[in-house]
This record gives structure tokens, C-alpha cells and sequence, in this order.
């Protein structure tokens, strides 16, 4: 498997951190979460924008996961 990448392990375990940042968002706020594959696909969502965010502004990749999690709009 490959460290770096679209499909890599470092990828991966973004999107699982942005997973769990929204779930304790939704905990946080007392919204009832949604299913788990939709917060998956926001996860990775989010962290596809903020690797976007990153190369543009040439800022720390984590730091845009955790400004675009506290940044959400949770709708139910």
C-alpha cells in the first residue's frame, strides 16, 4: 500500500479523523448523526477540499481539516 496518495495511508487516516471530528461535532451539537456512510463521504469530502485548500495556500493540511470541521453547518 502506498504511504502518499489519493488512496494512501496517510489519506486514509485523515479521513478517519475528519470522520470522527464530525461525529463528535454532531454528539457536540445533539443532532442525531446520520448514517455512517454519509459521514464518510463528508469526511473524505473534507479532506479532499482541504488538500485543495492546502496546495493553494500552501498551509498544514490537518489545520484545514479542523477549520473546515468547525466550520460545518450541521443540518439534519
Amino acid at each position: 500500500m502506498a504511504l502518499f496518495g489519493k488512496n494512501g495511508l496517510i489519506r486514509q487516516k485523515e479521513t478517519l479523523l475528519a470522520a470522527r471530528l464530525i461525529a463528535w461535532r454532531y454528539k457536540k451539537s445533539g443532532i442525531p448523526m446520520p448514517d455512517q456512510s454519509v459521514v464518510d463521504a463528508f469526511a473524505k469530502t473534507v479532506v479532499d477540499q482541504a488538500h485543495a485548500l492546502a496546495r493553494q495556500n500552501g498551509r498544514a493540511v490537518m489545520a484545514m481539516i479542523k477549520k473546515k470541521v468547525q466550520d460545518l453547518s450541521l443540518k439534519p
